[in-house]
């Protein structure tokens, strides 16, 4: 009998008035575990950044070019993150 209402619980629910479905709980962690995962790339990202701005050398030239190629990846995922979902069979 658990595992039976174990089951319903992951159905999702679908609101009459629209068709719409709500976001059930195990993709709404998944989805705050990867905007988590992104502030932390930019945080990071960011930090060495600042860092490698400071130093001198090829070597630190090289790390700053990429870590703020990162750092626009990391914002770009962030910001794909926070936008709503669009319907894919629009007519």
């Amino acid at each position: 009998m658990q595992e039976k209402v174990a089951l319903e619980k992951k159905k999702p629910v679908i609101n009459a008035r629209r068709g719409e479905r709500r976001v059930s709980m195990e993709r709404r962690s998944r989805m705050e575990e990867k905007k988590t995962v992104a502030k932390i790339g930019m945080s990071l990202s960011m930090g060495t950044l600042i860092a490698t701005g400071l130093m001198r050398g090829r070597g630190a030239k090289t790390l700053h070019i990429w870590s703020g190629m990162a750092l626009v990846g990391f914002s770009v995922w962030h910001y794909n993150l926070y936008q709503p979902a669009t319907r894919r069979n629009k007519v």
